[in-house]
């Protein structure tokens, strides 16, 4: 007895000796990691990109595209940090420049057509108060926190992040600032009271369940996407933003609820007056939905009553998992319980990441959804293409193509017809031209 309890001490010692040398070991990289930030910022002044691939081929039975490879080597920093990405970056076009914002807050540009001929490219990065306003240091480490849109409307940037209210209490919040390419001063835009701590009252620490994608609707108004932050029950409360889809106005930052029931909103785009939008379950349960704005009628998507996922978070712990499902149900059907059904779910999960909506004729007459997945590589990360009918009742096809890497943001620009992919697992764009023999 006495030799086994002896050979428990023995692994508890060593497994907390693994934990000390790992814990220091990611001081020092997140160390290394600021001063390399700051260098970027204040002394080099640019960001590289470097050609690797020219004519590679990405295609399935359907779609068949050549890509154009680059390595984004001068970004470091990943945000998450149980799949360790190489570095987390949102990608943007304006006025035919090309921007990327890493997810630490480092903002560069060059001119899109540099991307034809170019081995390497110098992307010039734009200086902003962007950590003086926000004061927040996780941001520049492997964490969760950090930004997680960014996009130039009117002039004007506006750019989300996991905002610190007061000790570790969180949301996501939105900056914005006038458009200029040498020195950005953003100014809070929108930031809520409300905050969650540790997963609030539901239990669970869920401070990757962030949202925050940023949409134009009009003139007047943006389309913006918040995450339950782990508690969960906050998505059924019509008093609360998270957990919601909301529409604020750009001239006095009014808000007001467009739907609600979401539990991690990760891709947003739009066609008229339909909202699509994709989301990350718990474990499975990825939704694809379409968010019919014109109908006034208020709009849930079920989460955390319906899902076709189930919860995580509670170990081995029974009587853990059985307060979850006794708060949160997690029912099948959604429409059984007046909710609005996905138009399609990933079971096992495929973490729906970025949609955009594709122009008619660029492959089909049809309207066609692009999607990406931040799924592990063993379950083939992938781009995924979901053709539906007139009016989104129906999706008519699917298909995807694997790219074997996390693909954190998509984007279209018509004027090249080119989709731009930002791949966050070893730090790289993809360009993918549509194959034309």
């Amino acid at each position: 007895m006495f030799a086994k309890q002896f050979e428990v001490q023995k692994l508890s010692f060593e497994l907390n000796k693994s934990l000390y040398k790992s814990l220091k070991l990611e001081e020092q990289v997140n160390s290394k990691n600021k001063k390399i930030h700051d260098l970027l910022v204040n002394h080099k002044g640019f960001i590289e990109l470097t050609l690797i691939e020219k004519n590679s081929v990405l295609e399935n039975s359907k779609y068949k595209f050549i890509a154009k490879k680059f390595s984004v080597d001068d970004l470091l920093v990943g945000k998450n940090i149980t799949k360790y990405p190489r570095s987390t970056a949102y990608i943007e076009f304006y006025d035919d420049n090309f921007f990327i914002i890493s997810g630490d807050g480092l903002i560069s540009f060059t001119k899109f057509s540099s991307f034809e001929n170019n081995l390497n490219i110098k992307a010039k990065i734009i200086k902003s108060n962007f950590h003086e306003i926000v004061n927040d240091s996780s941001i520049l480490e492997h964490s969760f926190t950090g930004v997680k849109d960014f996009k130039i409307i009117d002039n004007y940037i506006y750019l989300s992040y996991s905002s610190k209210i007061k000790g570790n209490c969180r949301n996501t919040s939105i900056l914005r600032a006038p458009f200029n390419y040498n020195t950005i001063i953003f100014e809070k835009f929108f930031t809520p009271d409300e905050c969650v701590t540790d997963g609030g009252s539901f239990g669970i620490k869920g401070y990757w369940n962030t949202g925050g994608r940023i949409i134009n609707k009009n003139k007047n108004k943006i389309y913006f996407t918040h995450g339950t932050y782990g508690d969960e029950l906050l998505a059924q409360n019509e008093n609360s933003v998270f957990g919601k889809v909301l529409e604020i106005s750009k001239k006095d930052k009014s808000f007001k609820l467009v739907s609600m029931g979401h539990r991690n909103i990760q891709g947003l785009t739009k066609d008229g007056e339909y909202l699509i939008h994709s989301e990350h379950g718990p474990s499975g349960g990825d939704e694809l939905n379409i968010n019919f704005t014109k109908e006034k009628n208020k709009k849930n998507f079920g989460w955390p009553i319906s899902s076709y996922g189930e919860h995580i978070g509670w170990g081995a712990d029974e009587k853990i998992r059985k307060k979850f499902y006794k708060l949160a149900p997690l029912y099948k059907s959604h429409k059984k319980h007046g909710f609005i059904e996905p138009k399609m779910t990933c079971v096992p999960s495929c973490a729906a990441s970025q949609v955009v909506k594709l122009p008619k004729n660029f492959l089909s007459k049809n309207n066609i959804i692009l999607m990406g997945t931040l799924g592990e590589i063993k379950h083939g990360n992938s781009i995924n293409f979901y053709e539906f009918d007139k009016n989104y009742e129906k999706i008519l096809n699917e298909s995807k193509i694997s790219v074997e890497r996390r693909v954190r943001d998509i984007i279209f620009i018509e004027e090249y017809d080119t989709i731009v992919l930002y791949l966050e697992t070893f730090g790289e764009i993809y360009l993918l031209k549509k194959y034309n023999l």
